[in-house]
């Protein structure tokens, strides 16, 4: 959550930065993605506690509310062609 929240607005900038500071020339281009996720998690690392709580808050938000959604769902007993229908 915390890299689909701030990617634009905090890390996208500065690892861009990185990136076309020569890691480019040393990583391929497959495995940037990867890069920018390990940039995401020490960016996290670093982060304030009230920005991590706030993310965690969130989270749990997601997540309890998911976890409601489901608990709330009609059970379905039928056959897959009845489902289809």
């Amino acid at each position: 959550m915390y890299f689909a929240k701030y990617y634009k607005s905090k890390l996208k900038a500065s690892f861009d930065a990185l990136w076309d500071s020569g890691l480019q020339r040393t990583v391929p281009m497959k495995h940037r993605i990867n890069w920018c996720r390990k940039f995401a998690h020490e960016n996290w690392i670093k982060e304030s506690e009230e920005v991590k709580q706030g993310i965690r808050e969130q989270c749990e938000a997601q997540y309890t509310e998911a976890l409601e959604k489901w608990k709330t769902r009609v059970d379905w007993s039928g056959s897959a062609e009845e489902y289809m229908r």
